[in-house]
């Protein structure tokens, strides 16, 4: 039972506008990247979060659908969180660094499928590092 939670994941995918949301594309292009990488990656994805017409500004845990994802990582119902781009996830600096830090001690893993290219895995150090720098242009 260990083994396969620490191969279980959630993907989040979000919009910020209605228009977005109810045309659906870009959540669906979404979805379909993490989908993608969880398989490249053997991560069994158990859940796909969609937050439609809702900020980024908004803290995760003040989300509809960010809740479901913390509260399955304290269920641990999974212990990975895929999304396309961090500014998917965050645009404040201090939630994503608080919100990630807990993730870190509990040795959850993000995963950011786009930053610049390449896709960034705050499991390791380097990933946490660029993680964090990235953050600050996010929120910017």
């Amino acid at each position: 039972m260990e083994l396969l939670y620490m191969e279980n994941a959630v993907g989040y995918v979000r919009v910020s506008s209605e228009e977005q949301a109810t045309e659906g594309v870009s959540l669906d292009a979404q979805e379909a990247r993490i989908r993608a990488y969880a398989t490249m990656r053997g991560l069994n994805l158990v859940a796909i979060y969609r937050e439609e017409g809702v900020s980024a500004k908004v803290p995760l845990r003040k989300r509809p659908e960010g809740t479901k994802i913390v509260e399955s990582l304290s269920k641990k119902r999974a212990k990975h969180v895929i999304a396309v781009k961090l500014d998917r996830l965050f645009r404040n600096v201090a939630d994503a660094l608080s919100q990630t830090e807990e993730w870190d001690k509990a040795k959850h893993a993000l995963h950011v499928i786009d930053m610049g290219g390449s896709a960034v895995d705050t499991a390791s150090a380097m990933g946490r590092m660029f993680f964090t720098m990235a953050a600050a242009f996010a929120e910017m």
